[in-house]
């Protein structure tokens, strides 16, 4: 692998964990990128909060930092969260030679306000768009267990499949829907959306409210025809999108 190549980092999202990123992580791989994606928070199956998944995290992209690489993290989901608030402090500052994170790159994910849960931009949306999600959560202790079915994550994927990857899920903690953001790295970081046209848990109409929402500093906006988990269905794709974002950076 060519160390002058940023290090490509996966953070994952709710109620999954890392697992579900190896076949995008070796086309990431294949492609000539050192690919870190073996990251799970502790608040899938716990009730950490935000910042403690979030330093997981950053403890993954300080050790690639030091080590000379630059980075670019990706964040799936609740991992756009987690994502942001693991960064502060460490963007690339332009005409600095030292390693820092150059690009973001959210799939399918959650990009609240500096301040703002994601449940308080997930009911913002749902009453600007006069949405109703549903019953697909069930709280209990600060656990947050997801009874949508597994249409809502899987749609787009072989019944098999959607059966075997929704048996898998993991109570997910109720600070990851509650917990403010406390940095965004979207105002010092460039940035990439990937949003699935076929998503049905947080569909197109929510990317495009969140991507207004914070006022247009996302630079690159594109579609792929898959659902919430489209890094499963279509892996080649998702890390086409991915290195593009890398061989991006100036």
């Amino acid at each position: 692998m060519s160390a002058s190549k940023p290090t490509i980092v996966l953070v994952h999202g709710a109620f999954h964990d890392s697992k579900s990123f190896e076949p995008l992580a070796q086309r990431i791989s294949d492609a000539g990128y050192n690919c870190k994606y073996a990251l799970d928070m502790p608040g899938s199956g716990s009730t950490a909060s935000v910042a403690e998944d979030a330093q997981v995290i950053r403890s993954a992209i300080l050790e690639i930092l030091e080590g000379g690489n630059d980075c670019v993290v990706v964040g799936h989901s609740y991992g756009g969260i987690a994502g942001n608030q693991a960064v502060e402090g460490l963007a690339k500052k332009q005409g600095d030679s030292s390693p820092g994170v150059v690009k973001m790159v959210y799939i399918d994910a959650n990009l609240p306000k500096l301040g703002e849960s994601h449940l308080q931009q997930f009911q913002a949306w749902q009453e600007a768009d006069g949405i109703d999600a549903g019953e697909i959560l069930d709280i209990k202790d600060g656990l947050v267990h997801f009874i949508g079915g597994e249409n809502c994550f899987y749609n787009d994927l072989p019944e098999d499949v959607r059966k075997e990857l929704y048996g898998k899920l993991k109570p997910q903690s109720l600070h990851s829907f509650t917990d403010p953001l406390t940095y965004v790295s979207y105002n010092d970081i460039p940035s990439w959306y990937l949003s699935g046209t076929k998503d049905v848990i947080m569909p197109p109409s929510f990317h495009k409210y969140i991507l207004n929402d914070i006022g247009g500093t996302v630079e690159v906006v594109e579609e792929i025809d898959a659902g919430h988990c489209s890094f499963i269905g279509q892996p080649a794709q998702v890390a086409d999108f991915i290195i593009r974002a890398a061989q991006s950076v100036a």
